[in-house]
């Protein structure tokens, strides 16, 4: 899957093994709860140690395996 290094200004392609899931909840204003699905991948992009998230909607979210 793709990801944007910020440090690095590049898109860094990483393996499914290095991701992880994670669901971030919160309530708006008018009472309704709001779901964010995120990707969190830690790998190397020119020799550093990088983590990078990146939001998805909830298909891709349930077609990555945990």
């Amino acid at each position: 899957m793709e990801f944007y290094s910020v440090k690095h200004r590049k898109k860094v392609e990483v393996d499914e093994s290095d991701i992880s899931k994670r669901v971030v909840e919160r309530t708006t204003k008018d009472g309704s709860i709001q779901k964010r699905y995120m990707l969190v991948a830690e790998t190397t992009v020119d020799g550093d140690k990088v983590k990078m998230t990146k939001f998805v909607n909830q298909a891709t979210f349930d077609g990555i395996k945990d």
